[in-house]
């Protein structure tokens, strides 16, 4: 699956969480969701740490992850 091996990146931290959402919860979103979820893989690795693991949603414009 093409999603999948965009989910493997620099950090494991993040392959995890990235695989593990594709894996758990991808399926069940709607459209929108899918949608954010593959505007994120485009972010860089450090933008992604800071949004997911620092939790620094100031880092990127969470407007551009909703928009289709």
């Amino acid at each position: 699956m093409k999603l999948k091996w965009r989910c493997r990146r620099g950090m494991k931290e993040l392959d995890v969480l990235l695989t593990q959402y594709l894996e758990q919860n991808y399926d069940k979103a709607s459209k929108k969701q899918q949608q954010a979820f593959e505007n994120l893989l485009k972010l860089s690795d450090y933008d992604l740490y800071a949004l997911l693991i620092l939790k620094k949603i100031d880092t990127i414009s969470m407007d551009n992850l909703t928009q289709e």
